[in-house]
Formats: structure tokens, C-alpha cells, sequence
């Protein structure tokens, strides 16, 4: 019973640390991913206000070619307007005016392509009177991320209103991603803008990594104008999940994204994960091993308390064979300690029946609860004594107003540790015996009287 309640207890308090250690690392991994999504957000919130700014900035430029067109296009130099630091200066930056056929009559610089822009889907597009305001395009002119070419462009319209040709402004994928250079903490992490029909325009990821590859195998759909969610494996070309922000723009058909890998972003978690597993693991080592250790003291215990309890059982078969009563007593002392009362902290059944009860009634009780008065402040004088001198023997009469089954005992009080150990034997027949004894040699038979001898002997006393 005992090694069952060891197990019992062993096993509820593994079971405890496991679960503290699991909740623990729960709640941190909650907070690091609740981390990583705000984390995500706040990128991709960060970069869509940026890009409005860009935005408003490129349709300023085009509304004010678009204005100078109409008024005095003779006067509109592109190229004389760089110089005087009109425009970035920058070699992938172009601005340039086409009329109604597509062909260049005007520019900055050299554009991104020397060919004519009538096949172009944003010329076509505006030929057609598609929108009143900025359209936002992207054309691919060959295998690598960066032979993409963004196009922001205005439909320049004559007096009547009639198409009079488009003014661009052409830009390399990269010019757009460096509006955003908030540290990145991983490789594999990337900010992106995409269009709102999907294709990708520009990409930025961490400053060691210079793989400006699509990472998406098809273009995302987010259907909500902004949010967040775990992107699994298999949208990936690399096969890595991630935490994916985006955000649409109001203004302008533009989107941003901020895509977290999930496997970097719980490193440091996985990290702490182990350390805390290993810890619990060391802990249930130490706990097996305290627990193997208790439970062989525990059963040494048990098997030196079952052979006192046999012994005391027999003894008490002993002693109650003997006609003896057997006590275990454990003095009770008062506030200035001194000796005034005992529990009874064992018997065998003839000391039960002594006090006319049984064990069952008599063990744990004190001994003023269980006996007449008389017979307890006897007994409490004979466990003084032996308290004081370490032992008692002696016989005495029962008083006749005590409830005890016999007329003479014998009695024997020893001090054990911190309890007194006390045989009762009933000697009230041997004492008979010997008052029958005294009566035949010291009484005539025949007339009860005291004989010679019992004369002879009074005389001698005297």
C-alpha cells in the first residue's frame, strides 16, 4: 500500500511539472508568434504608407508634365528639368512623353527601352481611355527578376479632350523596394509589393540574401483590404511556412505584403523549448531516483513495522495467555510538567477486559476517560514513579469503588523511550490461596478460633 501511494504521488508530481513546463512553453510560443504577426503588420503597414507617398509623388510629376504638354509643349524639356534636379537622378529612374502612335518625343534620359511603346498593354490601355488617373503597370522584357520594368503613366488629353499620347514614368523593380529598409531578421524573410491583380512589382529581403526571386508559386488573392495569416508550406517555392501581412492601398491599386518564416521566427522558442524539456527531463531523473530511494526506506519501514506489530502481537497473545494486561501508555504532562494523565496507546485484549472494555474503545483515549477515578490517580502516581525511576514493580488491592475486574494485581511499569510499558496481572486467586493458607495454620478447624501457634506467634510480636 505503501509503494502504491509512493507511485501515486511520484506519478501526480511529474505529471505536474510536465504540465507547468508544457503550459509555460505554450504561453511563450503565444507570444512569440503573436509577436512575429504584430511584427508582420507593422511592416506591411509601415511600407503601404510609403508607398502612398511614392505614389502621390509620381502622379504629382506626371500632372504637372500633363499640364505643361497642354499649355506650352514647345517649352517641356524633360531632360533640362533632370538637370536642374527636378526628377531623381538616378540611372534606372525615367520620365518620357509618347504621342498618340507610341513614339518617344520626349525624355529625361535614355528609357529602360529603346523600341516603340505601342505594343505596351499601358499605352494600349490609355489609347482606350481605360481610367482618368494613375495607372500602375509592369512589363517583362526578359528571364531575370530585374528585366521587369514598372510603369507609372497618365493619359495626356488634348483641349477637345481627344488622345494626344501618355506621359511615363519608368522604374526599375528595385527602385520601389528601396522605400522600405526597416531590418529584416531573417533570409528568408521578405517585404514585397505586388499589383492588386497579383503579379509581383518589387521585393526586398534580408541585406545578405540577393535572391530576388518570386517566392509565392502562384499570385496571392487576399480578398479583405488588410490582415494577416500563416501561409503553409506548399505556397512557397523554398517550402517554408510563414506569417504573411498584407495591406491595400485606398488611393492607388497597389498591395504591400510582409512575409515572417515561421520556422526562424520560433529559433530562439525551439531553443528555450529544449532547454526547458531537458531541464523536466533532469528533474524526472532526480524525482525516479528520490522516488527509488523513498520507496526502499519506505518498505525497510514497512517491514520493520510489521515485524513490531508481530511482535507486539504476539506478545499480547503471550501476555493475554499469561492472564496478563499489557499497556502502552504515553504520558501526558501539564503547563509546569508536571505528570497528570496518559493515553493508551496500545493494549492486548485481557487489559480490555480488566477495564471491562475492549481495545477498540480503550486505544488512543486517555486513561482518565476510560477508568474510575480511584484506580486512575493510582495508576498515575505508579507511571510518576516510573518516570522518576525508570521502573515499578509491585502488588496492591483494588479499591473496592474501582471498576476493575479483579480484587489483587500485580503490577509491573517500565520506562521505554518516551512511553511507559505496564503489565496488570490478576493475582486475586493466588492471594485467596494464601489468606486459605494462613487461615488452616494459624485457625482451629472446627471452631475458627486462633490456635496455639497463631498465639505463640502474637505473643512472640508482642
Amino acid at each position: 500500500m505503501t509503494i502504491v501511494a509512493w507511485m501515486t504521488g511520484l506519478f501526480l508530481l511529474l505529471t505536474l511539472l510536465w504540465a507547468t513546463t508544457e503550459l509555460s512553453l505554450r504561453q511563450e510560443e503565444d507570444r512569440v508568434r503573436s509577436y512575429t504577426m504584430h511584427h508582420a503588420l507593422s511592416l506591411t503597414n509601415s511600407y503601404a504608407t510609403q508607398l502612398t507617398f511614392l505614389a502621390e509623388q509620381m502622379n504629382q510629376i506626371l500632372l504637372g508634365i500633363h499640364a505643361r504638354w497642354q499649355d506650352t509643349p514647345a517649352l517641356l524639356d524633360l531632360a533640362r528639368d533632370r538637370e536642374r534636379g527636378l526628377f531623381p537622378d538616378r540611372d534606372a529612374f525615367f520620365i518620357y512623353v509618347l504621342d498618340s502612335q507610341g513614339h518617344l518625343i520626349n525624355t529625361s534620359g535614355i528609357p529602360n527601352k529603346k523600341q516603340g511603346f505601342i505594343k505596351d498593354a499601358f499605352f494600349e490601355k490609355h489609347k482606350n481611355n481605360c481610367c482618368k488617373g494613375l495607372l500602375i503597370s509592369m512589363e517583362n522584357y526578359g528571364p531575370k527578376f530585374n528585366d521587369k520594368v514598372v510603369y507609372f503613366s497618365r493619359r495626356l488629353s488634348r483641349r477637345d479632350g481627344s488622345f494626344g499620347g501618355v506621359a511615363v514614368i519608368s522604374v526599375l523593380p528595385d527602385f520601389l523596394a528601396t522605400f522600405q529598409d526597416e531590418p529584416l531578421r531573417s533570409m528568408h524573410d521578405f517585404i514585397s509589393v505586388r499589383l492588386a491583380s497579383g503579379p509581383l512589382l518589387a521585393t526586398r529581403m534580408d541585406a545578405g540574401n540577393n535572391d530576388k526571386n518570386v517566392f509565392y508559386l502562384k499570385d496571392p488573392c487576399f480578398s479583405e483590404s488588410q490582415g494577416i495569416r500563416l501561409e503553409k508550406t506548399k505556397k512557397f517555392r523554398d517550402k517554408k511556412a510563414r506569417y504573411v501581412a498584407w495591406r491595400k492601398l485606398k488611393e492607388y491599386p497597389l498591395e504591400t505584403l510582409a512575409g515572417l518564416t515561421e520556422e526562424d521566427a520560433l529559433a530562439s522558442y525551439q531553443v528555450l523549448a529544449r532547454h526547458y524539456r531537458l531541464t523536466a527531463t533532469t528533474a524526472n531523473v532526480l524525482f525516479l531516483i528520490f522516488a527509488a530511494v523513498g520507496m526502499w526506506f519506505s518498505d525497510r519501514l514497512a517491514v520493520r513495522r510489521r515485524a513490531e506489530e508481530s511482535i507486539q502481537s504476539i506478545y499480547r497473545l503471550a501476555t493475554d495467555a499469561a492472564n496478563e494486561g499489557f499497556y502502552m501508555l504515553r504520558p501526558v504532562f501539564a503547563g509546569n510538567g508536571v505528570f497528570v494523565n496518559f493515553y493508551i496507546e496500545d493494549c492486548n485484549d485481557r487489559a480490555a477486559i480488566l477495564l471491562d472494555s475492549t481495545r477498540s474503545d480503550l486505544i488512543g483515549r486517555l486513561a482518565s476517560e476510560t477508568m474510575q477515578h480511584k484506580l486512575h490517580e493510582d495508576l498515575v502516581e505508579i507511571c510518576r514513579r516510573t518516570l522518576q525511576s525508570g521502573g515499578y514493580e509491585d502488588e496492591f488491592r483494588v479499591p473496592a469503588q474501582a471498576e476493575l475486574d479483579a480484587k489483587w494485581v500485580y503490577c509491573r511499569a517500565v520506562h521505554s523511550g518516551a512511553g511507559i510499558a505496564l503489565t496488570l496481572r490478576d493475582i486475586s486467586e493466588l492471594k485467596a490461596h494464601e489468606q486459605t493458607l494462613a487461615d488452616l495454620a494459624n485457625k482451629d478447624a472446627l471452631t475458627l478460633l486462633p490456635n496455639r501457634r497463631w498465639l505463640s506467634d502474637f505473643y512472640l510480636m508482642q
